[in-house]
């Protein structure tokens, strides 16, 4: 149980890792698919009540792979916030054009 526990925050750690350089070349829909099979990973319960039976040492390395995870989660969010606020100033800019036109122009 102990490897198919590592094996699953393994995959679950180079998932976030996939989902970061998908994120880095705003690719949102590779990023969305790989959430959702991370997604579908981290819901099984026996991931992690396997942490709780595992030696001291193995439970540090768990540790660290999850802080891993959730140090790079941040970095999407980031990066993922940043791009919306890039889509809603785009947003904003194509809504004042409109309203500029239609205030100037002939109908």
């Amino acid at each position: 149980m102990a490897s198919a526990t590592i094996a699953g925050w393994t995959r679950a750690a180079w998932l976030t890792g996939a989902m970061l350089d998908a994120a880095t070349a705003a690719d949102w829909d590779h990023v969305a698919t790989l959430e959702a099979e991370r997604e579908v990973l981290l819901a099984d319960p026996a991931l992690a009540d396997a942490v709780a039976h595992c030696d001291p040492t193995m439970q540090a390395e768990l540790a660290e792979l999850i802080r891993g995870i959730g140090t790079t989660d941040a970095r999407i969010v980031a990066l993922a916030e940043a791009a919306r606020a890039e889509v809603g100033a785009q947003l904003a800019s194509a809504g004042n054009v409109r309203r500029l036109r239609h205030a100037y122009e002939p109908d």
